[in-house]
């Protein structure tokens, strides 16, 4: 691994830790571990099920904010597990790509300045992320109870600690899953963000061949001219795989997300205890940030790089060289369909779509306030 880009080494190791590294064949080990994982938040997902139906007036909203309060981050982690573990030979070949395919970066301040946000950002949604999970677990501790992190059915024959165990164990790993893949989407997206500035670099500068010691021939443009084609139309196809490989993933952390941000909401807008209200604002801070930093921002990133190939080609001095005019204009011409990356097909991934649910969050929140006082 020491040819992968840290932040990608970073991811493999997190992988490793869930049972589902891309690079590792399914050993006893990693089968049982994935196995444990899988069916402890199934186990999960079920108990709490039957406690919402078993224990209190489902007409009371009151009630089914509180018993789904965390309980939606883990139908959330497992479908990211599942992810992570059923299209590991697609990340696998994804994440090699970036070592084999990738060209080297130019030492520009933007580009230093944009690995370093996306740095930044991951460590920042780990953090995030990790607090999310000792609020969860001090909580039931400062209440004076040895609880799990989110309310299910538990057996009377069957002592407390040990759902208390497999609970906190499920909350855990789907938070690491959620982590796991969401930094994965980030990391690779920033780093074709950086491809399609170099791509944007390297155009810019396509035909200033005295500032870069060359002689201009008719073959020795076509050489170049090729390889930045070819590289422009890789990194569409890398992008394309991506929408494809994550799309069911990624519709699902919009949903989930969203109603998950607008009980968070709903909880530090009401009358409940400050730990209630301190384990939502992580929460929420957690659920912004990983749908406006980790999604919606390195999109419309790519996105905006991805649309300034036009530019730099056009900007490019080609005037000085007018024989050139036609392979110009078929450069321009391969940018009359944008590149776009989207949910599923559903709707493109940006900073409006970002707004736009931020809006519903809220709006969400107003609605359940409103259900609450009517009932």
């Amino acid at each position: 691994m020491a040819d992968y880009y840290k932040d990608v080494k970073w991811c493999i190791k997190l992988c490793n830790f869930l049972g589902v590294n891309p690079f590792k064949e399914n050993n006893i080990i990693q089968t049982l571990l994935i196995t444990y994982f899988l069916v402890s938040l199934m186990g999960s997902i079920v108990t709490a099920v039957i406690f919402i139906f078993s224990n209190g007036d489902l007409s009371n909203i009151r009630y089914l904010i509180d018993v789904t309060n965390n309980m939606l981050k883990v139908p959330n982690g497992s479908f990211k597990l599942l992810t992570l573990l059923t299209k590991k030979s697609i990340i696998r070949d994804l994440m090699n790509e970036t070592k084999n395919r990738f060209w080297e970066s130019p030492e520009t301040e933007g580009i230093k300045r944009s690995e370093r946000f996306a740095t930044f950002i991951k460590n920042f949604y780990f953090y995030c992320m990790l607090l999310c999970v000792l609020s969860s677990l001090i909580k039931p501790i400062i209440a004076g109870e040895i609880l799990s992190t989110y309310n299910h059915y538990k057996p009377h024959s069957v002592p407390r600690y040990v759902f208390a165990i497999i609970g906190n164990t499920s909350s855990l790993i789907s938070v690491m899953s959620m982590v796991g893949l969401d930094t994965l989407s980030f990391v690779l997206l920033m780093r074709v963000e950086v491809q399609f500035r170099t791509l944007n670099y390297h155009l810019e500068r396509l035909f200033n061949f005295d500032k870069q010691n060359y002689v201009y021939s008719p073959a020795n443009f076509s050489r170049k001219l090729k390889e930045c084609v070819d590289h422009q139309n890789y990194l569409n196809q890398f992008v394309n795989r991506m929408i494809t490989t994550f799309a069911a993933v990624t519709l699902v952390t919009f949903g989930l997300t969203t109603v998950s941000m607008s009980l968070r909401m709903y909880i530090l807008s009401g009358d409940n205890r400050l730990n209630y209200k301190i384990e939502a604002l992580f929460h929420l801070i957690a659920g912004i940030n990983v749908i406006g930093v980790g999604y919606c921002i390195p999109s419309e990133a790519v996105m905006n790089q991805a649309d300034k190939i036009s530019e730099s080609i056009y900007f490019s001095e080609w005037y000085n060289y007018p024989q050139e005019a036609k392979n110009v204009l078929q450069i321009l011409q391969k940018e009359t369909k944008p590149l776009r990356i989207t949910a599923g097909g559903l709707f493109v991934v940006n900073l409006e779509r970002f707004m736009i649910i931020e809006k519903t969050i809220i709006s969400y929140c107003m609605f359940l306030r409103t259900m609450e006082v009517a009932g």
